[in-house]
């Protein structure tokens, strides 16, 4: 029987961040990274979710498998492969650039969930089909690393996990654009027709806009206070706001004057750094912010940092990090609101003279170069940052698109383009004086 339901499933499926705001705490503070060192227990499922994944296309694109972090109960095979299909058939949306229907995943009574998570795909598909880099997925890979499974009295199971992922863009041929330490809960209830969803949720902005927040780690559907149709004004406004930025890139930026740098910033250092610790795990050295609204900005600083720009305790104003405890006395002691906070730096790029770091906000867009900074957010809002690794040029040397690294969302090598924040400014690092 439980053969057969799966089997039946199959026939409908066919073959990620979700990405987190760091101006914006991410939906559960209780949340943890868990190091990769503690999960020891691996589980390789069978071929059926590659073979639905091959349902309507020449061949396979993707691959996904399931682990256990240590003292984490197994899953039942069908709960594992439900998992699995589901990721799936996401990124079949992503390769095809067209929403798949997942609702003969939830259950009966889950509708409302199942169309409200297909809202959510509808936004991040429509996002990346308006770019001019092609973001369809010409491969894919990912891990679920299931880090608690909870059962409640009326038999629903919660399941907590989280997600690397490699995507690999028809775009950027080679380049493994990847991510770390998506987290994801899954809710499942036994059905006549086996184990199907109730709801999933994401530590995402995306996700946190479209579906409202909830309360705690394991709720129920109806901790969620939306419904459809407000999804749905949801997902067009935010379409409806993605698209003017992007239309409007191309002419994005002011010309500014001739400025003055007398120390040469390091780009290849700034980048190294970045490349290094763009993963789930921080650098023990600093403080980590993920669960205060967001570690981006504290990564960001930490690389430009590396990349040799001092750390600027002077007057008129600040950008430092000495400590945890706030500080606005120019000494060196405590961190600035400008190391941490994604407005504040760029408070801190249009007012800083004198002493300290050099940069340009709000350049062309398309000006960039690695090591330089993509301050995003949307209705004009702020509120993740993120740095070049790469920039990409078409056949007559002109810039097309950037790849990142960012941390809260934990992403190496990923295209700009295909952020869900579509409003973005390019502040550009020239170095600094002394």
């Amino acid at each position: 029987m439980q053969r057969r339901s799966v089997s039946m499933l199959s026939t409908i499926l066919v073959v990620s961040v979700f990405l987190s705001a760091c101006q914006n705490a991410a939906f559960d503070a209780s949340i943890s990274q868990e190091p990769a060192s503690s999960l020891m227990t691996e589980y390789i499922p069978d071929l059926l979710a590659i073979e639905t994944v091959a349902a309507t296309r020449e061949a396979p694109i993707g691959t996904g498998r399931v682990r256990f972090a240590e003292n984490t109960d197994r899953l039942q095979p069908q709960q594992e492969q439900l998992l699995l299909n589901f990721i799936h058939l996401y990124y079949a949306s992503l390769a095809d650039l067209e929403v798949k229907d997942a609702t003969a995943l939830f259950a009966a009574d889950a509708s409302e969930q199942a169309g409200i998570n297909r809202i959510v795909w509808e936004t991040m598909v429509g996002v990346r089909a308006m770019q001019e880099s092609d973001l369809r997925l010409t491969g894919y890979s990912f891990e679920l690393r299931v880090q608690t499974v909870i059962e409640a009295e009326n038999g629903e199971v919660s399941i907590r996990a989280q997600e690397d992922f490699v995507q690999n863009f028809a775009a950027f041929p080679g380049v493994d654009s990847k991510g770390f330490g998506v987290v994801h809960i899954f809710t499942l209830t036994n059905t006549s027709d086996g184990w199907r969803l109730v709801s999933h949720r994401q530590a995402d902005r995306l996700y946190g806009t479209i579906m409202g927040r909830r309360n705690g780690v394991g709720g129920s559907a109806s901790d969620i206070n939306i419904s459809s149709a407000q999804a749905r004004q949801r997902r067009d406004d935010w379409l409806s706001a993605s698209r003017e930025a992007v239309q409007g890139r191309g002419s994005q930026g002011n010309a500014h004057s001739e400025v003055t740098v007398g120390n040469e910033y390091n780009r290849a250092a700034a980048v190294s750094y970045a490349r290094e610790w763009a993963t789930a795990q921080r650098n023990p050295v600093w403080g980590v912010y993920d669960r205060l609204g967001g570690n981006c900005q504290n990564f960001v600083s930490q690389a430009i940092l590396a990349g040799g720009v001092p750390m600027d305790y002077t007057a008129p104003a600040q950008w430092k990090w000495f400590g945890d405890t706030p500080s606005s006395a120019f000494t060196a002691s405590g961190r600035a609101p400008a190391w941490t906070g994604v407005n504040e730096f760029l408070a801190y790029v249009r007012n800083n003279t004198g002493f300290g770091m050099v940069a340009i906000a709000d350049a062309p867009f398309y000006s960039g170069q690695p090591g330089d900074v993509i301050h995003m957010g949307m209705h004009g809002e702020w509120r993740h940052t993120v740095m070049i690794t790469q920039v990409i040029e078409d056949a007559q040397g002109n810039t097309v698109d950037y790849l990142i690294a960012s941390n809260t969302a934990n992403l190496l090598d990923f295209p700009v383009s295909a952020y869900h924040y579509q409003e973005q400014m390019l502040i550009r690092i020239l170095g600094w004086n002394a």
